[in-house]
């Protein structure tokens, strides 16, 4: 009779833990949710110290929360179209080195970021640009110049951009998915 009373007091006691255990699980989960809504991504700490501009003496864009609707046709420079993760490590690196290569002014271009991650309609643009140029879509970041795209962000990368923008561009991508 002992035994079974303390198997029962044992039981009780075990199932009594993980109740506890499972909602203190779930508490955490929602403090870090709010949390998570509350406090900027790194990302996006890094989007914000960067300017978000339209220099009107040149007309050149550099914006890194673009939209589809953001986009213009540029008929006298580039327009480059980035496509990023929230939270992507070589995404903000790649960030940063465009940001320095849009204040050198030494290789004139527009660009125009798209966060990929969490926005449906900039996916839909990364996967319509993808199928057209024939390249993966889940991969960021994705950097398409002309009719070319970049994928992944390195030293090796960087060399490789700037040859890209040296170039003349004789497509731009936006025009020939929307405009045609």
């Amino acid at each position: 009779m002992k035994k079974k009373i303390v198997l029962g007091i044992l039981i009780v006691t075990i199932v009594g833990l993980a109740i506890i255990f499972i909602g203190y699980m779930f508490y955490k989960k929602e403090v870090r949710d709010q949390q998570s809504q509350m406090i900027p991504t790194k990302i996006e700490q890094e989007i914000s110290s960067i300017e978000i501009s339209t220099k009107v003496e040149k007309d050149r864009i550099f914006n890194t929360t673009a939209t589809i609707e953001d986009v213009k046709v540029a008929k006298d420079q580039k327009n480059i179209y980035l496509f990023y993760g929230d939270g992507c490590p070589y995404c903000e690196q790649e960030i940063k080195f465009l940001e320095e290569l849009y204040h050198e002014n030494t290789l004139e271009f527009n660009l125009y970021a798209f966060e990929v991650w969490h926005t449906k309609e900039n996916k839909e643009f990364l996967e319509k640009v993808s199928e057209t140029l024939n390249t993966n879509s889940d991969l960021v970041p994705m950097l398409v110049i002309g009719n070319e795209a970049i994928i992944g962000f390195s030293e090796k990368t960087k060399e490789t951009i700037k040859t890209k923008l040296s170039k003349e561009q004789t497509r731009d991508i936006y025009e020939e998915i929307y405009k045609n």
